[in-house]
């Protein structure tokens, strides 16, 4: 019954390990008047990082839609001079527009939070993913893979369950 019980403590404690490291933010110039990349897909809890390369002021400004142009209250930078940097962390799954509050139509962009257990795609992290899981894991399939190691395995199979347990 120990050795059970120290086994279990021990996947309770890589699983918190597991889902603890964070990536570096991902980065988005402003230059040309423009933001290259202008649309990226991350995951949550990731941050980007906006940075003007450009003569001219900018900002990240959310909207609620493409060419909406009014700001929504997500998120919002200051304008930003030449060599200034904006950051924000993206919390939760969903599909985030912004734009520039000088430039409008000429600059916009959007950020697109997926989460990487939500294996079917329906934006939700459910029991039909645990089982899509499995089938994956199982065929050693590398969407799988998410410690990004080359390999299916125990560790993936521990970042899975933080996430569903998660939700995300």
């Amino acid at each position: 019954m120990k050795s059970c019980m120290t086994v279990m403590g021990v996947v309770g404690v890589l699983a918190v390990a597991a889902g603890t490291a964070r990536a570096q933010p991902v980065d988005v110039r402003m230059q040309g008047i423009q933001f290259s990349p202008a649309d990226i897909e991350i995951t949550p809890g990731m941050t980007v990082r906006w940075t003007n390369m450009d003569f001219l002021p900018h900002t990240a400004t959310s909207e609620s839609g493409p060419d909406v142009l009014v700001p929504d209250g997500f998120f919002r930078s200051p304008f930003l001079s030449t060599g200034q940097s904006f950051e924000f962390t993206f919390p939760d799954a969903g599909v985030f527009y912004y734009y520039c509050e000088l430039h409008g139509l000429h600059m916009q962009g959007t950020i697109t939070v997926r989460c990487p257990a939500d294996l079917n795609g329906d934006g939700i992290v459910d029991f039909s993913d645990y089982l899509e899981f499995l089938n994956l894991y199982d065929a050693q399939d590398p969407r799988v893979d998410f410690n990004g190691d080359g390999l299916v395995d125990f560790a993936d199979y521990l970042e899975f369950l933080n996430l569903y347990e998660a939700g995300c």
